[in-house]
């Protein structure tokens, strides 16, 4: 997770990576601009299988409503809420926590029908694998 200003600041970084790209046709279509994008592909390879995310994100705020506590986007909340809520996150990231807008980049291995589990193998050389790859 890497931490951004912006959500767009966010979606921006993860599209220069050159992983993947959104067409401009997308926008143009819907005569906006691209602010957040989430991407998932699965690929398989020899050993195994791999889900990797690249996602923009917006920390979720939690209201607490009596018996049930509200998500919602910091963003939307009024501004005696948003001052409450920036004491908080302050408050939270001096703590070192999640930040609020963010770049999110996430790989994860399996295999379908393994042989034998060894997990601690499987979890070295998957990282492994991503570490050479990635460096490339």
């Amino acid at each position: 997770m890497f931490s951004f200003g912006a959500l767009a600041e966010a979606t921006e970084w993860l599209c220069s990576l050159g992983y993947y790209s959104i067409s401009p046709k997308l926008t143009t279509l819907f005569e906006g601009s691209l602010d957040a994008a989430t991407v998932v592909v699965l690929l398989t390879g020899t050993e195994r299988r791999f889900r990797i995310s690249f996602s923009s994100v917006e920390r979720q705020a939690q209201l607490d409503l009596g018996e049930e506590i509200l998500n919602v986007r910091a963003s939307t909340l009024s501004k005696d809420q948003d001052k409450f809520l920036l004491r908080q996150i302050e408050t939270r990231r001096r703590m070192h926590s999640n930040p609020e807008f963010a770049a999110l980049f996430d790989i994860d291995s399996f295999q379908e029908r393994p042989v034998s589990i060894d997990a601690r193998d499987f979890i070295e050389t998957s990282m492994k694998q991503y570490s050479d790859r990635l460096e490339k």
